[in-house]
Formats: structure tokens, C-alpha cells, sequence
């Protein structure tokens, strides 16, 4: 799937849904669920975590999403997504 247009925008300090409307996909900024958050680790363990392998980079990213400043607010994950499909 290719974007032929580009849009630059500015998120607010607490967005609930942004959005980018090209004819053929519809993409929106959204919380992300557990298992996107470990999918998106999983897949930037060559970037991020490249030294430690994808288990234990996924583990520590997790353990770090359940610390107490992290839960309740204190830390947001975000992905892109196309809510067509």
C-alpha cells in the first residue's frame, strides 16, 4: 500500500484520534493494545534490542510498560493504523 500525498499535521497534547484521509485508506492515530506493543518490539529488536534477542528485548519492554510510573497514564503508547480494515 503506497501513500501518494503527504499531510504534515500537529498532534494536540492528549489526541484521541487523529486522522489523514487519502481516497483509499483511512490511518488514525490510536492506544495501542498489548499485543501491538509486542508486535512493534518484536519487530524493532534489530534497531533497539539487537544485543539481547527478541524474547528477552520484548520482556524488558514489557517490564518497563508495568513499572508504576509507567501504568495509569504515566507513559502512552500510540500506533498509526488503517481502521478500514
Amino acid at each position: 500500500m503506497m501513500i501518494t500525498k503527504t499531510v504534515d499535521f500537529m498532534l494536540p497534547i492528549t489526541p484521541h484520534k487523529v486522522s489523514v484521509f487519502n481516497p483509499r485508506i483511512m490511518l488514525q492515530i490510536a492506544h495501542s493494545t498489548h499485543e501491538e506493543q509486542a508486535r512493534v518490539w518484536a519487530a524493532g529488536t534489530s534497531d533497539w534490542g539487537r544485543t539481547v534477542g527478541v524474547d528477552k528485548y520484548v520482556k524488558r519492554e514489557t517490564e518497563y510498560r508495568d513499572t508504576p510510573t509507567s501504568r495509569g497514564g504515566g507513559n502512552s503508547y500510540w500506533v498509526l493504523t488503517d481502521n478500514t480494515v
